[in-house]
């Protein structure tokens, strides 16, 4: 059992990586509150720690803490009140899902059924995430970029003057140009005045 408590806060308590590798495997309780820590990251290796009191302190860090109590698979007492972290929305309940073997939060007593209640929840809200990112891959239309048309068109695919030829023909000579400029739309219109003009000609030929 080790025990590091300061009740002077002018300065922050450090942990040599080197010693904590060395009690890795050995050290079951730890007591390290009031020491100003703001950060215990480098206690994940203490894979055999079953008691540890990291109160008063300024842990802030939901995400360390996840990765720090899952690699404490023995752990089953946690005193960790009196730091920045606690007042987090549901933050008792997010420690014992991180937690495998947790018993004991800051005194008060986990039962079995209320950590496989806050599982299941967690389970359940893993999946309605997942399956809404699905859902939004699923419903985004691919992105076409100019070298994707480009290549659709060298691949062979019809514009429209090649499924109507007769509409048509494409404005300024650029094939598949949007905008085509008809070429029987006035056909019978020119006929028409070019029999009218013969007709003209009949006439004064005559009289």
């Amino acid at each position: 059992m080790l025990s590091f408590r300061s009740y002077r806060m002018a300065r922050k308590m450090l942990f040599d990586p080197r010693t904590l590798m060395c009690l890795s495997q050995s050290l079951l309780v730890l007591n390290i509150a009031g020491n100003g820590i703001d950060s215990i990251k480098d206690l994940s290796c203490l894979k055999s720690l079953t008691q540890l009191t990291c109160k008063d302190n300024q842990l802030t860090s939901m995400k360390e803490l996840s990765r720090v109590f899952g690699a404490m698979v023995q752990l089953w007492k946690l005193e960790i009140d009196g730091n920045p972290v606690c007042t987090k929305p549901k933050f008792r309940d997010r420690i014992i899902v991180m937690t495998t073997n947790l018993a004991l939060l800051d005194g008060k007593e986990i039962t079995e059924t209320s950590r496989r209640f806050l599982q299941n929840w967690r389970n359940m809200r893993d999946l309605r995430k997942r399956q809404s990112e699905q859902f939004e891959k699923e419903a985004l239309p691919p992105i076409r970029t100019s070298e994707d048309r480009t290549l659709n068109n060298n691949n062979g695919s019809s514009s429209y003057h090649d499924r109507f030829p007769e509409s048509g023909a494409a404005v300024n000579g650029t094939p598949g140009h949007e905008v085509y400029e008809p070429r029987n739309m006035f056909a019978p219109q020119n006929s028409i005045m070019r029999m009218a003009e013969n007709n003209q000609n009949v006439l004064k030929h005559v009289f």
